[in-house]
């Protein structure tokens, strides 16, 4: 949390926003990749495995 609202307050919200889109867009169909299942809602996809160990810094 703290590394976030460090990431805000050096770059703005809007290129976080941006970040966090492209952080958690799942790979097979562009939905979103749910951040307490660790799958797309949409269709199950999931990151590849090294931003999947990435998303749980």
């Amino acid at each position: 949390m703290i590394e976030n609202l460090n990431y805000i307050k050096e770059f703005g919200l809007e290129n976080f926003e941006i970040k966090e889109s492209a952080r958690w867009k799942c790979d097979t169909c562009g939905g979103t990749i749910c951040v307490h299942r660790g799958f797309c809602l949409k269709c199950s996809g999931q990151k590849n495995q090294k931003e999947k160990s990435e998303m749980h810094r």
